[in-house]
């Protein structure tokens, strides 16, 4: 997700991966949110952030990354371009 999952993506797409295994690898992110921000809230800092937030910032969207993804496309070419 955010910064991790375009950097997986990149690089993914540098390895040659298509876009259907790229979006799945992304989406399985998904399935482990709640214990992601289950953890974060534990601390702090980011309690006090998560707490100033939309709660929709902490989604796994798939249009998230496929609208990177196409975007990467047709502005460069994809990540080999880019």
């Amino acid at each position: 997700k955010d910064r991790t999952g375009v950097v997986t993506a990149l690089v993914l797409g540098l390895l040659g991966v298509d876009h259907e295994q790229i979006v799945a690898d992304y989406m399985v992110t998904a399935t482990h949110m709640e214990r992601i921000t289950d953890r974060f809230g534990r601390w702090a800092r980011y309690r006090r952030n998560m707490a100033s937030l939309p709660a929709e910032i902490y989604r796994v969207e798939e249009r998230t990354i496929r609208t990177f993804l196409r975007e990467l496309d047709h502005r460069y070419g994809g990540a080999v371009g880019w």
